[in-house]
This record gives structure tokens, C-alpha cells and sequence, in this order.
């Protein structure tokens, strides 16, 4: 089953019981044997890629799993508005400022 498919489904089960999400080996993958013990098999549909990387796909995986197991956000206005790049210049330089002062970052190469 698809990725998106598949977190609906953990979620339905797992008010049930426990489910375990299995990841092979990045470069193999997981064998047969492992995956005769599974419940279902997931794939995640690329375009341009064959395969992603195993943080790709765990990745993917906990994306999915959220959206499917929480009610969707409520876009809410900011307390405040965002601060403006003269403000982040400010924060910025006093990070610097307290990261040399700390040891931090070598004074001789800070960046």
C-alpha cells in the first residue's frame, strides 16, 4: 500500500493494539524473511528517484503518520509580527558577540 494509505491504517490498528513500523538496511533493504513476518508492505511514490535513503523514507513514514493521527492545524494570526531583517541582523550579531565571549567560536576564524 502507498505511504498515505498505509499511516491510516497504523493509526486505525494501533486503537487496538500495538503496530511496529519495520526499516531494512539502508543498502539492502529488508530481506524476505523479515518480510513475511510483516503485516503489509509500503512503497513511497517518487517521480525521479527509484528508491529514497532509510532517513528519507523514516522521514516520509513519521510525516505521514502525524498528519493521519492529528486533526488538521487552524492557521492562527502571530502575537506579533514577524521581526524584521534589521532585528535579525541585531540577533544575529549578539549570538555572535556571546559565542566568542564563551569560547564558543574561535576568535581567529568565527565563522
Amino acid at each position: 500500500m502507498d505511504v498515505r494509505e498505509a499511516a491510516s491504517a497504523v493509526h486505525e490498528r494501533s486503537r487496538d493494539g500495538r503496530v511496529a513500523i519495520v526499516f531494512g538496511p539502508e543498502k539492502t533493504g529488508l530481506n524476505n524473511a523479515d518480510m513475511d513476518c510483516c503485516a503489509a508492505l509500503v512503497y513511497i511514490p517518487t517521480t525521479s528517484f527509484s528508491s529514497l535513503n532509510l532517513a528519507m523514507a523514516v522521514q516520509v513514514i513519521a510525516y505521514e503518520l502525524f498528519v493521519a493521527t492529528e486533526p488538521p492545524a487552524r492557521a492562527q494570526a502571530p502575537d506579533a509580527p514577524p521581526a524584521s531583517a534589521d532585528e535579525m541582523e541585531h540577533l544575529f550579531g549578539h549570538i555572535e558577540r556571546l559565542s566568542l565571549a564563551s569560547g564558543f567560536l574561535n576568535p581567529d576564524n568565527p565563522r
